[in-house]
């Protein structure tokens, strides 16, 4: 670096001194102070950014040849210890062992005692007497069909219905409203509520008379006509 520096500045004086030695007058120097020229002031840096620029080149450069000095290549292994496993495996000849004599063939006798076979402990004998045996119970007998009932036969009270009379006496009757209604096979136990009234058999309900109580309602008679009075479940 030293040399290329000495080179620089004899190079720099060599250009100042060339003016004077070729006799030439120099230029006037202004009135304020001297300035230096463009490319003259940017040699100095260029100059100084190479320098830098080598350094950390040399400085790169060293730390890697240190770090590839710190991991070392696997040692190979010495020609003498590849050789001798080879050495070790291989076998060496096996001799023939010399024929056994052939003995005598005679009765072979057996000295080892009989093999036993343990099996599981048989199980314990009771004495008590077995208990009775219960039989099994019989399947549950199948439940009887029951057959479905015959259909009740049409409620006919042998009078017409207060909905079938003739629009005149209907127009006649008071409001009619049957709230109780007792139904029995003892004519005497029978009894009806009208219009808030509880009757029986033969009674009288102003122009109406009770004539009869059968299982859905009540018979009344009115100005000489019959007619049934359904309960409210008839």
């Amino acid at each position: 670096m030293s040399y290329i520096l000495d080179a620089l500045k004899q190079s720099e004086r060599q250009r100042s001194r060339h003016p004077a030695e070729s006799g030439q007058p120099l230029p006037p120097e202004p009135g304020g102070p001297a300035r230096m020229p463009f490319y003259r002031r940017w040699w100095w840096w260029l100059l100084v950014i190479l320098v830098l620029a080598l350094l950390a080149g040399y400085g790169l450069g060293r730390i890697g040849s240190g770090w590839l000095e710190l991991s070392p290549a696997p040692p190979l292994p010495a020609a003498g210890e590849q050789q001798a496993p080879q050495a070790e495996a291989e076998p060496e000849p096996a001799t023939a062992a010399p024929p056994a004599p052939v003995a005598e063939r005679g009765p072979i006798i057996i000295d080892s005692p009989p093999v036993r076979i343990l099996v599981d402990d048989p199980p314990a004998l009771s004495l008590t007497a077995p208990g009775p045996v219960t039989p099994p119970a019989p399947p549950p007998a199948s439940a009887p069909v029951v057959a479905p009932a015959p259909p009740e036969p049409p409620f006919d009270p042998g009078v017409p219905d207060l909905r079938e009379l003739p629009a005149n006496i209907r127009a006649r009757l008071p409001a009619l409203t049957l709230s109780v209604h007792i139904y029995s096979a003892t004519p005497a136990s029978r009894m009806a509520n009208i219009n808030g009234q509880m009757l029986r058999e033969g009674q009288q309900l102003g122009a109406l008379q009770l004539r009869s109580i059968t299982p859905r309602g009540v018979i009344l008679s009115f100005e000489g006509q019959e007619f049934h009075l359904n309960s409210v479940g008839g």
